[in-house]
């Protein structure tokens, strides 16, 4: 009896899932973006850690000093993009 219930419960979570699919129309990102000239800063820069936030900017610095791929990610002033450089984005229907 307990088997047949298990079976029963089983089957009717399987089938409580299944729901006609609903028609939606093509998400499609194609086209031409354009942003301001100007990459801004994440000023102040926090670390997060398994013991809480640092905001300490040396103890920071110290840490993006001995990663180098660091010195492109994080710029604590504002960058300005060179005007020869361009970016498409092309995109997929989602």
């Amino acid at each position: 009896m307990k088997q047949a219930l298990r079976i029963l419960a089983f089957s009717t979570v399987i089938l409580s899932g299944c729901e006609k699919e609903k028609d939606e129309p093509l998400l499609v990102l194609s086209g031409e973006y354009y942003s301001e000239n100007t990459i801004l800063a994440a000023n102040p820069i926090m670390m997060y850690t398994n013991k809480g936030v640092v905001k300490d900017q040396q103890v920071i610095n110290r840490f993006l000093l001995h990663r180098p791929w660091s010195k492109n990610s994080f710029s604590q002033t504002d960058t300005a993009i060179p005007n020869n450089s361009s970016c498409q984005f092309v995109g997929f229907p989602i």
